[in-house]
């Protein structure tokens, strides 16, 4: 009962509900990830055998690598988070972060079991545009969140949480050139 007087909090008091969970513990986000985690597992598994086309035997070790590389990736990612806020001036901690950017992501969380399981059943352009809506409003909650943690406006959280993925693409496109500029060399093209 708790966990879903969480999420509702989350949904519909964000400000409210970041200013009361300041001082949780880590233990606590990481049980409500877990739960969406592994909520989310399968689907997510079969969505990502069925479009690689791979066997559903593959399944339980899809699972497991599910699960791996959500945990890591959230710690990873939170990193990058944090560092970018703290660049920005933000107060909080790593624990901080990982909080508002795990709460912050619930509206995605929540929608993923039923997108992926309809996904796999009946691809649709709807369910993309509704996907985006959620995905802006998480948006929203992790501003917030991150915000009220780390004790800074809203737009340097929002710089905070944006730009990680500036970062990852600067260096994803970075890579892609130095392998297409040895491909070209290789190939005697320059």
């Amino acid at each position: 009962m708790l966990f879903f007087k969480r999420v509702r909090d989350i949904l519909l008091t964000p400000q409210q509900y970041f200013q009361r969970i300041k001082k949780e513990k880590l233990r606590e986000v990481l049980i409500f990830y877990l739960i969406f985690t592994v909520l989310t597992a399968v689907p997510a598994s079969l969505y990502y055998l069925q479009q690689f086309l791979l066997p559903a035997r593959w399944l339980p070790a899809a699972v497991v690598v599910d699960l791996l590389l959500s945990f890591g990736g959230i710690f990873l990612f939170g990193a990058l988070v944090h560092l970018c806020l703290r660049i920005l001036g933000g107060k909080g901690n790593y624990y901080d972060t990982l909080k508002g950017y795990i709460y912050g992501s619930t509206p995605n969380m929540l929608w993923s079991i039923p997108y992926l399981l309809i996904t796999l059943a009946y691809p649709s352009k709807l369910l993309n545009i509704l996907l985006t809506i959620v995905a802006i409003y998480s948006l929203y909650l992790q501003v917030t969140g991150l915000s009220v943690l780390h004790k800074i406006s809203k737009w340097k959280a929002f710089f905070g949480s944006v730009m990680p993925f500036l970062i990852i693409f600067v260096f994803a496109l970075g890579i892609a050139l130095i392998v297409g500029v040895i491909m070209a060399i290789l190939a005697g093209g320059i």
